[in-house]
């Protein structure tokens, strides 16, 4: 390839500039229904943060991702949690991404071929990734920002080993260092651990490095990957239900073959989305054609083979290397998507946003392979055919991002079986003032409904009976009294409960025993939320109702409680002030009797 004509500080400067052009409609691009509002929320009321309980994770949960939480504090403190300040934030680490690939690239051709590749390659590559339309869900969505960071710190790492050549200890040692803080955004940077492996036993290519600078290598990736699981769970399973989730998903499948299937279909189906991504979907439930199927079986063992030819395989040609390696280093990384398939975790199995880091890899391939099989006039043609268009539909896509009703809207389109996606649709038409299309879409998402929602009964009985909260009640009473239905979305009952019964108190014309009735039916949805999640806030909630009813020592019990669960919440300060109050009132009354 020739040499590109173009200084390096432009070709930066135009990356940047496309990057925040096409993404320019994110800025102004609503709080997504889905996470980010509970996000938002959960942010505004937390008021103090230990940064050793953050990073050192001593209760049970899901998801350990603290660095990620970390980017939405210091918004908080600094930004105000802004819409438009997150999304820009998600596009300025998606732009910091795509320059990150411009040097990694020229970094990884230099190491394979030891010259000064000023070739097109790393240019074309670097806007190939950044107009890729497969990333539009991580880059629009708040709460998708958690794929977004940890690509970058997984870019910057294996950047830094081809700048190390993996012979520079200090680089080597900078490179573990950034893969933690990948590993601390989302668990995903783990495939970077695999990756440095092949890399490291690529046949004989690079006879130049001793085997005792591949073993420090190896070691300092192992200490940093056992640094992290110390962090987030103390080696102890219990304090990692997510984790305990994944290595134990698929035990209610009928049989080993059909979840086995569905993993082999779903490969498939991911790289499919990598070459051909239309359509993009936010909700893709499930995959049932067929040819997914025989593509993730040729897609297996073409894997196996790649890993097989560049390990023990002595000398092959720069394309077979090039080609092999990229396309490894795209399936590893959304390997670690596919046991959510079984698992279940999230709203989705499926999702488009488990393929950014990938995409990288396919970005590579698509324009190595070009311009190895064309001249050089027809490969600007094509890639540039190929720029503009993935141009085009991101631009599209970030416009259907921008506003809840038209996310949800194509969303129903395209999965029009899927519960809570039109019952989200239809809270959006709520809020446009559509109520006969938001009554319309809530009927079907009954209808559809089971166990992965609790919501469109409830939200249709509340519209169509806006005064009528014994129905709505009546409604909810059923579903957490269903033993059927998924612990989280008996969660999400019971608070819908609460709020219920909340609402009947705001009733001037209640009757003092009704009202306490209603004080001991709130009391006891707490105490049955707390069973799923030991959160202060409901002790402290619990301790007010107490307080209304009068049974003051009931009430001291619960802010104790409430304090020692939280100490660092927002309401934590009421709680120790009104335990406080209570000490002394109680003292003082036991004085007296």
């Amino acid at each position: 390839m020739k040499k590109i004509s173009l200084s390096q500080p432009f070709q930066i400067l135009f990356i940047i500039f496309v990057c925040l052009g096409v993404f320019y409609p994110s800025l102004f691009g609503e709080v997504t229904s889905i996470d980010d509002h509970r996000l938002i929320t959960n942010l505004y009321n937390a008021k103090e943060i230990d940064i050793t309980t953050l990073f050192f994770r001593k209760g049970s949960g899901n998801y350990y991702r603290p660095l990620l939480y970390l980017t939405y504090l210091l918004e908080k403190k600094f930004l105000g949690l802004h819409e438009f300040f997150m999304h820009f934030n998600n596009v300025l680490l998606h732009t910091l991404s795509a320059i990150i690939v411009f040097f990694l690239i020229k970094n990884f051709l230099k190491y394979f071929s030891k010259e000064n590749n000023e070739t097109y390659f790393p240019f074309f590559i670097s806007l190939l990734f950044a107009l890729h339309p497969i990333n539009t869900e991580s880059v629009n969505w708040i709460s998708g920002r958690t794929d977004v960071l940890a690509s970058l710190f997984v870019f910057i790492s294996l950047y830094m080993l081809f700048k190390s050549e993996l012979k520079k200890k200090l680089w080597i040692l900078g490179a573990g260092f950034f893969y933690l803080l990948g590993l601390l955004s989302k668990e995903v940077a783990i495939g970077l651990f695999p990756v440095v492996i092949i890399l490291l036993f690529i046949g004989n290519h690079r006879k130049d490095i001793f085997i005792s600078e591949k073993i420090y290598s190896i070691v300092v990736f192992v200490f940093f990957t056992v640094l992290y699981f110390y962090m987030r769970s103390g080696f102890v399973l219990e304090h990692d239900t997510g984790l305990k989730n994944v290595i134990t998903a698929g035990g209610d499948n009928p049989s080993f073959w059909i979840s086995f299937r569905g993993i082999i279909k779903a490969t498939g189906f991911y790289l499919k989305k990598l070459f051909l991504p239309l359509p993009l979907n936010f909700a893709i439930v499930n995959v049932s054609t067929k040819a997914y199927l025989t593509l993730g079986i040729l897609t297996t063992l073409s894997f196996v083979v790649c890993n097989i030819l560049l390990i023990f395989k002595k000398h092959f040609n720069e394309k077979l290397l090039f080609l092999s390696f990229w396309f490894i280093f795209s399936v590893i990384f959304y390997i670690p998507a596919l046991p959510l398939v079984l698992a279940k975790i999230t709203w989705t199995p499926l999702a488009e946003r488990y393929l950014y880091i990938s995409s990288l890899g396919s970005a590579f391939i698509v324009v190595y392979y070009l311009a190895t099989r064309l001249k050089e006039r027809w490969f600007f043609i094509s890639i540039s055919v190929i720029l503009i268009l993935c141009g085009f539909i991101t631009v599209e896509r970030n416009i259907i991002w921008q506003k809840n009703i038209t996310l949800w809207a194509d969303t129903v389109k395209k999965s029009p079986d899927f519960a809570p996606a039109r019952n989200d649709y239809a809270i959006a038409l709520i809020k446009e003032g559509r109520i006969e299309e938001a009554k319309k879409q809530l009927k079907l998402a009954s209808k559809l409904a089971n166990d992965r929602s609790a919501n469109p009964d409830i939200n249709l009985a509340i519209l169509e009976s806006p005064y009528n909260l014994d129905n709505a009640e009546r409604i909810v009473t059923q579903q957490i009294n269903n033993p059927e239905l998924k612990e989280k979305f008996k969660i999400r009952a019971l608070e819908k409960f609460i709020s219920i019964k909340t609402s009947k108190l705001l009733d001037e014309k209640i009757p003092e025993e009704k009202k306490k009735k209603i004080y001991r039916e709130l009391i006891s949805g707490y105490n049955t939320l707390f069973t799923f999640r030991q959160d202060g806030f409901y002790k402290y909630r619990i301790g007010q109702l107490y307080i209304a009813l009068g049974e003051k020592r009931k009430a001291l019990e619960n802010f104790k409680e409430a304090a020692r669960l939280s100490p660092n919440e927002y309401f934590s300060p009421a709680a120790r002030k009104l335990v406080k109050n209570l000490q002394a009132e109680l003292a003082d009354k036991d004085r007296d009797s």
